[in-house]
């Protein structure tokens, strides 16, 4: 990525082998100690030095300053001193990219606020370090895999998240130390994801860690299509960076992203998902080849993430997090007074701590809305109320700003719109003009000129709103060209664009008008990405009657849907809508239903608390979030008092932690069921949940300790896992307890298995295996344990474990034990992929072995795949794949793993997606129906959701939950995830079986 990740130092396995022997003199006891000596990050150690990757001259430096030796023991001395060489042939170059990257920058920056507000009391800009808050970021991780003895009805959580972590570690722990090279942020509109972004790519110059290159992802969208990042890259943005492209000056670029010298900041993936039906996993597509060897940052609203966060797997993920209030919102306000009015500034503060402000509170943790807030703060005013009150503020200052700046442009005032008259035509037509895109265009928030020409006229005359538009900076030119009809315009920030086109509806059947007969004949613009924002903002407007209000939200809550999958999407929405109009009607209605969804309801016929399934209460869970009336809390208390289950309770707790008064009440919760709790998995999730809310909880910590020293250490090594930084104290408990059963076979599997998560690579581990595995006769454990040991060394370089597998193989030709030698040599593989001997054994297995040996050949093909990822190896493994399903039909989970496989061959989707529905349906009783539909959802794309609705709608009646309850639930999130990506008719012709 920088001058000196990009290339990085290799460190060779017999250098990695005495890095160990030197910590042993030195007693440093795990590579977890080692980084924290070194004061580095532990995946630094685990995931990139014992992993076989390159470090970065940083880390070689402090390994060898920890261990006392010097860093040319540890990389080779003509690759440590040729840096300077390096440097000497970069001066030499015509191009200098540092340079050029920044200019790019510079450019492509999105105008400050300074300069779009002309205000003297009060001038911001975002990326000035005094008013940069350092936003936290908050990890996501998928959840571990539900086992099938959990009761159907039990949420399964979409992801985990981790304490959040602060934007000075993520840059020094994360990006500076390449800990991952695929990294997304999501967040609400207005969360900071752009001015992040920024941030890094200045970060990142200033630093000299490499060339940050800047891509507004909406930019790739032409004529509906997303073009090629290659071709984008290598055309647009370097003809823009650079007058005279030469065939050298384009060597000489391809070979900064070939050295690992660029990071591509892609900038709004919303923008091309939104409504151009281009998917998240087609930018992933692009993603490959000679691009992957830069770092990537993408940014992408959270509500378009979660729609198919599965498409972009390789990215670790994190979501900004909120301010925190009152800490973080007053020292952003005290920042931006500290200049003009420091005693306007305090009074602020304590109008915003008024009791009666919650909703403004929650609010202006969004870092743009407490942005207008402050520059709209007149002492003499009241606070707004609502969302749309406070753009409505913003807009109206932003005219009056205008006013000297247009002076000082030298414009015609004549032009200029000074009544409320002529603002709300202008706003008009700007809200026209935003409806228009939203609706139309493949990406909303990218106007073409001729768009934009239609609707506002001609930018060329003088008074024309076009013209208007682009002096007062509510549109901005973000593509220029000499030739018009090429330009392409955006909004001064998105959220202006949706609240334009809310001031420019006033009848609520723009948003539905439901034909139940004819939806063909309807609007639905409730059920699209592109308008939730723009319906909330209308919910807010002062000017819609409340009355006009109340019938739409009454069309949400009674909407009729086949099944209740739009009912539910519908009524959720009505939700969110009261944060902005507490509707004296429905709003005490609403929020039970809500809150009954979320975390279900005691059943007094059947003395039992009933749930209701996922996704049902987790997008309850979402709404009831962002509804922000102090009413839950109150709710959410006495719902405690009513229930007995204590998981429920731990996820009452997460509710009410968000909610102002909620946080403690949320505290004693947890630490009531962690000291009451007879079941050790309960309080271990408490425990957990706790820790997240409350950092550095000692009650938490220390019953998590406790649990890791007895029977239950799996589950608690893994909560450890996710909530601590130092993890000594956890690796050395079981180090110890793996000495203790090293002579049972099932714990020695589960404790290498734990220990490896929690220490990848860890050696304690791989002795243990090394010493267990040649003793062992049962065929199962000892097939666990190889490939535990093939897991681990894949994180490690490990000679004589190597040396074990070898052995092992020997052995088992001699006893004729095929299938664990098979077993042996796959492992092997992974660990020396490029080992030509492996290779040719891994081929002899996967064409040429035993038929009976399917799983060892399903295997080695994936391996294989892995490790040969072209074309000319996927054609024999597709046609191989295809053999073996069919000649194995009647073992449905090999088929379904088989089919999982050939489905990432293009050519062999289609055969493996028929596989899979066939499956499902003969074993609808069974428990492999719902692993099957499980397979299907990882495989099925946009063009398959018609007809995957169409075969599992059948399924969801009394009698499939009679037979298998799991299966109904499975079929019903499998339609509910087609639904989420697809529009109400389309849902519409496929429930009815129309073309």
């Amino acid at each position: 990525m920088g001058s000196s990740r990009e290339r990085g130092f290799s460190v060779t396995p017999e250098r990695l082998a005495f890095i160990e022997q030197k910590m042993r003199e030195m007693g440093i006891e795990s590579r977890e100690a080692l980084a924290k000596a070194a004061n580095l990050s532990s995946d630094v150690i685990h995931k990139k030095l014992f992993s076989g990757r390159k470090v970065d001259r940083s880390t070689v430096e402090a390994i060898a300053k920890t261990l006392k030796i010097q860093p040319t023991e540890l990389v080779e001395s003509d690759r440590w001193y040729r840096r300077s060489k390096r440097a000497k042939s970069q001066a030499s170059t015509s191009i200098d990219w540092q340079y050029v990257c920044r200019t790019m920058l510079d450019r492509q920056k999105k105008l400050s606020t300074n300069e779009v507000i002309a205000s003297e009391a009060m001038q911001f800009d975002l990326l000035d370090d005094e008013i940069f808050i350092s936003l936290a970021l908050v990890e996501r991780k998928e959840p571990e895999q539900l086992s099938q003895n959990v009761h159907p009805a039990r949420p399964i959580e979409q992801y985990e998240e981790k304490p959040p972590i602060e934007y000075e570690q993520f840059r020094e722990q994360i990006l500076r130390q390449g800990n991952s090279d695929r990294i997304a942020i999501i967040g609400e509109p207005g969360a900071g994801k752009t001015t992040l972004l920024q941030h890094i790519a200045f970060w990142i110059l200033d630093k000299e860690l490499g060339l940050p290159i800047w891509i507004s992802l909406g930019d790739l969208i032409k004529n509906g299509d997303l073009q090629r990042l290659k071709d984008y890259l290598t055309q647009v943005w370097l003809d823009n960076a650079v007058r005279d492209v030469t065939q050298d000056v384009k060597s000489d670029f391809l070979k900064q992203l070939n050295e690992q010298r660029v990071w591509l900041l892609l900038d709004g993936a919303d923008e091309i998902v939104a409504s151009s039906g281009i998917a998240l996993r087609e930018i992933n597509n692009q993603l490959r080849g000679w691009i992957s060897q830069s770092c990537i940052i993408l940014t992408c609203r959270i509500n378009v993430w979660e729609v198919d966060s599965n498409a972009l797997r390789d990215f670790q993920t994190y979501r900004t997090k909120e301010f925190h209030y009152p800490t973080q919102v007053e020292q952003f306000i005290e920042s931006g007074f500290r200049k003009s009015n420091q005693q306007s500034g305090e009074r602020l503060k304590t109008e915003l701590a008024n009791t009666e402000r919650t909703r403004l509170q929650q609010l202006v943790r969004n870092p743009l809305q407490l942005m207008m807030l402050c520059t709209t703060w007149h002492e003499q005013e009241s606070l707004p109320a609502t969302k749309a009150e406070l753009y409505k503020r913003f807009v109206s200052e932003f005219y009056k700003w205008n006013r000297s700046k247009w002076k000082k442009k030298d414009l015609n005032y004549a032009f200029f719109p000074n009544t409320v008259a002529k603002q709300e035509k202008l706003n008009k037509a700007l809200g026209r003009l935003a409806c228009r895109a939203l609706d139309e265009e493949s990406s909303p928030f990218r106007l073409p000129h001729n768009l934009v020409f239609d609707e506002l006229g001609d930018p060329d005359e003088d008074g024309s709103y076009f013209w208007l538009a682009l002096n007062l900076g509510w549109l901005q030119v973000a593509r220029d060209s000499d030739k018009p009809s090429d330009k392409v315009y955006t909004f001064f920030h998105p959220t202006f664009q949706e609240y334009f086109a809310a001031l420019s509806i006033d009848d609520w059947h723009d948003f539905l008008n439901h034909t139940s007969h004819n939806p063909e004949e309807g609007t639905y613009r409730i059920f699209e990405f592109n308008w939730k924002e723009v319906i909330l903002l209308w919910a807010g407007r002062e000017e819609i009657s409340p009355h006009l209000k109340d019938m739409f939200i009454k069309q949400l809550i009674y909407f009729d849907s086949k099944e209740s999958f739009y009912w539910y999407k519908a009524f959720c929405l009505a939700a969110e809508c009261m944060s902005e109009f507490a509707s004296l009607k429905y709003l005490d209605s609403i929020i039970d239903r809500i809150i009954e969804w979320s975390f279900g309801y005691f059943d007094s016929k059947e003395k039992e608390w009933k749930t209701f399934i996922n996704p049902i209460s987790s997008q309850a869970k979402e709404s009831l979030v962002r509804i922000s009336n102090e009413k839950i809390t109150k709710k959410l208390s006495n719902l405690i008092s009513t229930c007995n289950n204590e998981k429920i309770l731990i996820e009452i707790a997460i509710s009410l932690a968000n909610f102002v008064g909620g946080r403690s009440i949320a505290i004693q919760v947890l630490e009531y069921i962690i000291d009451t709790s007879h079941f050790s998995s309960t309080s271990i999730e408490a425990a957990k949940v706790l820790y997240k809310i409350v950092p550095n909880n000692s009650m938490s910590l220390q019953k998590l300790l406790g649990l890791l020293k007895g029977n239950d250490y799996r589950m608690s090594a893994l909560a450890l896992k996710e909530i601590l930084t130092d993890k000594r104290e956890v690796i050395k408990i079981l180090e110890s307890k793996i000495e203790k059963f090293e002579q049972e076979n099932l714990n020695t599997y589960l404790l290498a298995s734990t220990l490896n998560k929690i220490d990848p690579g860890n050696i304690f581990a791989v002795n243990t295996l090394i010493r267990t595995i040649p003793k062992i006769e049962n065929e199962s454990f000892c097939r666990l344990l190889i490939d535990i040991l093939g897991d681990i060394l894949e994180q490690t370089a490990n000679k004589e474990a190597v040396n074990t597998l070898r052995a092992l193989i020997k052995t088992r030709v001699d006893e004729d034990d095929e299938f664990l030698r098979d077993e042996a040599i796959i492992n092997l593989s992974k660990i020396e992929p490029n080992n030509p001997e492996n290779i040719s054994e891994l081929m002899k297995i996967v064409f040429y072995g035993d038929e009976l040996a399917y799983w060892e050949r399903l295997n080695g093909a994936v391996v294989l795949m892995q490790l040969l990822p072209d074309k000319n190896i996927q054609t024999p493994i597709e046609e191989l794949l295809r053999k073996m399903i069919i000649e194995n039909s009647h073992t449905a989970s090999f088929c379904m793993l088989a089919s999982e496989e050939l489905a990432k061959i293009k050519s062999g989707k289609s055969f493996a997606l028929q596989t899979l529905l066939d499956l499902a349906q003969t074993s609808q009783g069974l428990s492999d129906g719902t692993d099957v539909l499980h397979k299907i959802k990882k495989i099925i794309t946009k063009e398959d959701y018609s007809k995957i609705i169409r075969v599992f709608k059948k399924y969801l009646v009394d009698r499939t939950i009679e037979i298998n309850p799991w299966f109904y639930v499975d079929c019903y999130q499998l339609i509910w995830h087609c639904t989420q990506n697809m529009s109400y008719l389309e849902f519409y012709r496929a429930w009815n079986n129309l073309t």
